[in-house]
Parts: structure tokens; C-alpha cells; sequence
């Protein structure tokens, strides 16, 4: 299990069976699987400021659903990581990170 946590409060886990929990801020939980993604993206806004992770998803009882988590300078690298795990598990990105 991988957890990453956001600059607003928001918290992704990745659980060992390929579960996504999406905890935000005001205590709003998404859970999906890794096949539930049909889009992925990532900005980083500038070397001092924050960027996000956007995860698009829909499942079988939903519409589809766009999650932004914000991430501060210091966890850039940790949400990197967080970006570059979808893409390869899901392929969907054509943003590759340099």
C-alpha cells in the first residue's frame, strides 16, 4: 500500500490490490480500480509552486468523475512517482515526464 498526500488535505492510496481510495478534503472518499481510469494529467506550475495530478475515472454506478489533487514543491517528486505508476499501469497518458 502507497499513500501520497496533498497540499490541501487531499490523500491518494494505492492498495496492493489495485484499488484507488481518493480521500478529500472535506472527508469525501472515491474508490475506484486502476481499469476504472480513462484519464490521467499532471502540471507542475513552477519551480516554488504547487501542481496537480488529475485522474478521470468512471465505473459501472457512476458518471464519469475528474479528481485534481494539488501537490506542494516538496512532494513533487513523490507525485511524479504517483503519475508515472498510472501511466504505466493504465497507458493512458501521451504526457511523458522528463
Amino acid at each position: 500500500m502507497k499513500e501520497y498526500k496533498g497540499v490541501t488535505g487531499d490523500k491518494v492510496t494505492i492498495k496492493n490490490d489495485g484499488t484507488i481510495l481518493v480521500q478529500e478534503l472535506w472527508f469525501s472518499k472515491k474508490t475506484f480500480k486502476l481499469a476504472d481510469i480513462t484519464a490521467l494529467g499532471y502540471k507542475e506550475y513552477g519551480l516554488f509552486y504547487n501542481g496537480a495530478v488529475s485522474i478521470t475515472f468512471e465505473t459501472a454506478d457512476a458518471k464519469p468523475t475528474k479528481l485534481e489533487i494539488a501537490f506542494g514543491r516538496k512532494s513533487r517528486n513523490q507525485f511524479r512517482e504517483l503519475y508515472q505508476f498510472l501511466d504505466e499501469k493504465t497507458g493512458l497518458s501521451s504526457q511523458k515526464l522528463v
